[in-house]
């Protein structure tokens, strides 16, 4: 769990909002769906655990990238920039980094925080697929890490595996007055896996 200082921490890097009437916490996320096609079918990105540079401590993620947003970005802006901050010691510098702005979507989910136990949390969820020049499944092999970019960061060293697209399941947390119903699209394009609410507290 996270201390009321790693709140107000949160707060002062524009990563969460002030406490609403109700006292929920309220925070916004982008989840990056990055996509990948060979011979042998359609393969998502999916972030396996992460390893923090200062200490060793490692945690599982089985989680898509996903940034919280920042105020006055744009989900594409957090997107990109989720892209550069994870994944950039993999890409070359002039690599391009293309956000499908049609395939954006929105929703919004409500529940307890996991960092802040027993603090209602409000997350406003984005989801948008980006196709990263170079990132491949043919040049990075199945699974991979990549190390987060030192002045973006506090540092950490993320492992990464390409998984069929459609092979793992969609369960998202039941939506409190949703803006939209959470999405939905053909097998090879499958909404990204797990629920939001928990990429967005190790976002």
């Amino acid at each position: 769990a996270k201390s009321v200082q790693d709140f107000f921490h949160e707060i002062w890097a524009g990563e969460c909002e002030p406490l609403t009437d109700l006292s929920q916490r309220c925070i916004s996320v982008v989840k990056v769906r990055i996509v990948d096609e060979d011979e042998k079918g359609t393969w998502q990105l999916c972030e396996t655990k992460q390893k923090f540079c200062r200490d060793g401590r490692t945690r599982p993620r089985n989680k898509p990238l996903a940034e919280k947003k920042r105020p006055r970005e744009t989900p594409e802006e957090t997107a990109v920039r989720g892209v550069v901050e994870e994944l950039g010691s993999e890409l070359d510098e002039n690599s391009a980094i293309e956000v499908d702005s049609a395939s954006l979507e929105e929703w919004v989910e409500c529940r307890t925080s996991n960092s802040f136990p027993g603090l209602e949390t409000v997350y406003k969820l984005y989801q948008v697929d980006v196709k990263v020049e170079g990132l491949t499944r043919a040049r990075t092999g199945t699974s991979f890490e990549s190390v987060e970019t030192p002045n973006l960061s506090t540092g950490k060293v993320h492992s990464w595996t390409w998984k069929p697209s459609g092979g793992v399941d969609w369960q998202p947390v039941d939506p409190l007055k949703p803006k939209t119903d959470p999405p939905t699209t053909p097998q090879a394009q499958q909404p990204l896996p797990d629920s939001a609410a928990g990429d967005a507290e190790k976002a």
